[in-house]
């Protein structure tokens, strides 16, 4: 098997080193083993994110863009589970990134998401169940990604930001069995719902676009990853449709379905806003 097999399109080619001045030369001279470990560390990163861990006990994370609802579910999940959500106004580099502040560092950022995950992991002990408001393999292979391909994030941090996503996701995997679900949207139902939320810091269109575009890659290389459509589904179904896949002792419906029910038929899912 070809690394093209196992790395999303998306990912083979690295965009950005950090040095604009290789854009204008028209290409990326990475240097082979930066390149090597590059490839390496993204593709562990997908293996790993399609291993169904091992042990009674479950984590159930969910993976998608801003404006999918992934923060809206875990809270409706908090009174039955031990739930992570994840509180982003809390990470002083997004400040500074809404800002324009040029003393943004996007891998800090970065890693903080990956040690709050950690931290919850590490504390979570015994929970038979647990929820993740946002998978690993996210932070890494989505935001990260985007950071580095815009120049944002320089080879050798997006190589120690892959090397902590890959052991957090282990971290989860020695001890429990493991499930990621793919929250989705249309780009237009998403752009809706960040400007509801925040008017004035919504990104445009274009930007949900490539962003979900980043997320649909990922997600077909998921093998394990269930599909659940928001956008046709509402708070109440969505979080219905969660609890089933939190109790039951097997995930029952087939990896790589996607869940949701015909738009004609129910709600847009207005409510589901994070």
């Amino acid at each position: 098997m070809t690394e093209s097999d196992t790395t999303p399109a998306a990912y083979q080619t690295p965009k950005g080193n950090g040095d604009p001045s290789w854009r204008a030369k028209g290409g990326y001279a990475l240097p082979g083993p930066t390149l090597a470990s590059i490839r390496s560390l993204e593709a562990a990163g997908l293996r790993e994110a399609s291993n169904s861990g091992q042990g009674p006990r479950r984590t159930i994370s969910l993976m998608g863009a801003t404006g999918t609802g992934k923060t809206t579910l875990t809270r409706a999940l908090q009174h039955q589970f031990t739930t992570y959500v994840e509180h982003h106004e809390d990470n002083p580099e997004l400040d500074r990134l809404m800002a324009g502040d040029p003393s943004f560092n996007a891998f800090e950022s970065q890693r903080w998401f990956l040690a709050r995950i950690e931290d919850f992991v590490n504390s979570s002990g015994k929970a038979q169940l647990v929820v993740i408001d946002q998978d690993p393999v996210a932070v890494t292979h989505v935001y990260g990604r985007l950071f580095f391909d815009a120049g944002a994030m320089d080879p050798a941090d997006y190589c120690r930001l892959l090397a902590h996503g890959l052991a957090v996701q282990r971290l989860i995997s020695r001890t429990r069995s493991r499930a990621i679900a793919y929250l989705t949207a249309s780009p237009e139902a998403l752009r809706g719902r960040t400007a509801e939320r925040s008017p004035k810091r919504a990104p445009d269109l274009d930007w949900h676009v490539s962003l979900e575009k980043r997320f649909a890659d990922l997600a077909r290389h998921l093998p394990l990853a269930i599909t659940l459509d928001t956008g046709m589904l509402t708070i109440s179904e969505a979080t219905d449709t969660l609890t089933r896949l939190c109790r039951a002792r097997q995930t029952k419906t087939a990896a790589g379905s996607t869940i949701g029910f015909c738009a004609g038929d129910r709600g847009a899912g207005s409510d589901l806003v994070s």
